[in-house]
């Protein structure tokens, strides 16, 4: 029977382990320096080579010719190869979700004062530890605060906050984390490199690596699984772990942001009726969100980021529904149509969605300039200054329609002048909303080279006015409150 290829390629020494380099350090200092303890706790998820490196460890504690500069078990003596094959009786595995009784722990207590029958010492690895019991945890504890001098504990686990602090007290904790999808790509490459496996493209490696979510053993499994000879293509992967193309969530996407419900709500039946599993489906469509959020954060489009999050939050609430629906498709169909309903504003593309906002630190650079220079004549120099434009603001906004637009602005800030740039400071989203549009930008432009006789661009910059003091924003009149006819216009 052939080996699978997550035990063919199960790391043997400190250095084949990936990812827990700071945790391969301390182990293999500890091991130079004849410092080892007498208990160890790993935690962290599954998958990450908790329990690999425990063996290795077992190694190195027993090696007959240790590697003094590096700390690495030679694995070529007896005793290396004895545990690679899972013949030594002195290192004991035990599954602690079916060996969780007190009663197996005083079998444990019992055994461990006699001496090892081969290696220098005994090796015990619990695996899911926390699955003891009570009464369990408390025979242990005097074990592990006491241990015969030949005796080793290296307990393992996934749930680190279901032990009991006094057990963790009396170890030396080692928390593993998830590895990223660079190095699960870079590990993959290797085996199918080594093993002479066929692949389409890179992003067939790269699926792979998402769907193990951080864990070497899943994808290398999943690797092991998706093999059957041939090359590995991107749709084979696909079809077999019952994922759908990038297009569909970039279709479902593109009717969220176009307020089209019904073709949302048909593609999600669309795919349900296909085979589709709608809770992976979901979970995909929340982490291709998570892209466009990321971006959104990225590029500093604060009213897209906070559409994303209202949107996500209602995939998320979906999610969970889905577990328990009576109509698999209703908890989805429900998110599409509040999403579409609800007013967000979203932005198709990210280099444009992000335009209109600045940082603060920016702001305050054009608000340190009095006047703009550019390549014009001396005259338009003078009358191209953030002063002119405040005063002759109101000759600008005489010119504008509806009259909701034009008192939005009346009551704007102008915060700064900069090449030809005219940056505008909206107190709130809402207002920002009313006025940031193609059209009533391009209005606003229009309206500003009438009166200067200069084609300007202008900016918008969401503003908190409790935040920043009446000397720092400029204003282009002293101060005015909206009346009850105003504020009537204004939601027209």
């Amino acid at each position: 029977m052939s080996e699978t290829l997550y035990r063919k390629y199960r790391p043997q020494n400190f250095e084949a382990v990936v990812g827990q380099d700071p945790i391969k350090q301390t182990l293999q200092n500890a091991i130079k320096l004849g410092r080892v303890a007498h208990a160890y706790l790993f935690c962290g998820p599954r998958g990450t080579g908790k329990t690999s490196l425990a063996r290795i460890l077992a190694k190195a504690i027993n090696c007959l010719a240790i590697d003094q500069k590096t700390g690495n078990p030679c694995g070529k003596c007896e005793i290396c190869l004895a545990i690679a094959e899972d013949r030594l009786m002195d290192l004991i595995e035990i599954d602690a979700a079916s060996n969780r009784g007190i009663g197996e722990i005083r079998d444990l207590k019992e055994k461990i004062r006699f001496l090892p029958t081969h290696a220098r010492a005994k090796v015990y690895i619990i695996d899911e530890v926390h699955m003891l019991t009570k009464d369990a945890f408390n025979a242990l504890l005097k074990t592990l605060e006491e241990p015969p001098p030949h005796v080793y504990f290296i307990l393992a686990t996934t749930e680190a906050h279901k032990i009991p602090p006094t057990i963790i007290s009396r170890c030396q904790r080692f928390d593993f984390r998830r590895a990223s999808e660079a190095e699960q790509l870079q590990n993959l490459k290797r085996i199918t490199e080594q093993e002479q496996i066929k692949w389409d493209t890179e992003t067939t490696l790269e699926i792979i690596a998402q769907v193990s979510e951080g864990s070497f053993r899943d994808a290398v499994s999943l690797l092991d699984k998706l093999h059957s000879g041939g090359k590995i293509t991107q749709q084979g992967v696909q079809d077999q772990l019952g994922l759908l193309n990038r297009e569909a969530f970039v279709e479902t996407w593109r009717c969220l942001i176009e307020k089209k419900p019904k073709q949302a709500v048909d593609l999600i039946n669309q795919f349900y009726y296909q085979g589709t599993d709608l809770t992976q489906f979901t979970k995909e469509l929340i982490g291709f969100l998570r892209e466009k959020l990321l971006e959104a954060v990225e590029s500093n489009a604060l009213t897209e980021t906070t559409a994303l999050l209202k949107v996500i939050q209602l995939f998320e609430k979906a999610y969970r529904e889905l577990k328990t629906a009576s109509i698999p498709q209703l908890p989805l169909e429900t998110a599409i149509l509040e999403a579409c309903q609800n007013t967000f504003n979203f932005k198709e593309d990210k280099k444009d969605s992000g335009s209109i906002f600045r940082k603060k630190e920016e702001v305050k650079e054009i608000r340190e300039v009095k006047a703009a220079v550019v390549a014009v004549n001396p005259k338009e120099v003078k009358l191209l200054s953030l002063e002119n434009f405040q005063k002759h603001w109101e000759s600008v906004l005489n010119q504008l329609t509806p009259a909701s637009v034009k008192l939005i602005l009346k009551e704007a800030s102008l915060l700064g002048f900069k090449e030809r740039v005219l940056l505008v400071g909206i107190k709130n989203n809402f207002l920002l909303e009313k006025v940031y549009g193609a059209e009533q930008l391009q209005q606003l432009e229009q309206a500003i080279e009438k009166v200067f006789g200069v084609p300007i661009q202008v900016k918008y910059e969401l503003i908190k006015m409790e935040i920043l003091s009446q000397e720092e924003i400029p204003t282009h009149r002293e101060s005015s409150a909206l009346t009850k006819e105003d504020v009537q216009q204004i939601f027209q």
